[in-house]
């Protein structure tokens, strides 16, 4: 979803999660729309990699949500953890 398009939903309807893969320190973030996973914060068409959880959840403060989950991801895509993180 491209950060023009979340800025029309409401912060309330849409769920941030932090994902981090292991090995790797890069962030991205995708976006959850009532259960549904709708993809990675993108602009310009390209998704948003951060080197930082700080730049990440900067990104999402500025953006309106207060709340995210963080998750980390090892190398078989599987999903080891998952913390509710608050910006």
């Amino acid at each position: 979803m491209e950060i023009e398009q979340l800025k029309q939903y409401p912060p309330l309807d849409v769920e941030p999660t932090i994902v981090t893969s292991t090995g790797l320190h890069l962030y991205q973030i995708e976006l959850t729309h009532n259960r549904c996973n709708v993809g990675s914060l993108r602009k310009k068409g390209r998704p948003l990699m951060f080197r930082s959880l700080d730049g990440a959840s900067q990104t999402l403060r500025t953006l309106g949500f207060t709340r995210a989950w963080l998750t980390e991801q090892n190398e078989d895509r599987v999903r080891d953890t998952a913390t509710s993180l608050l910006l």
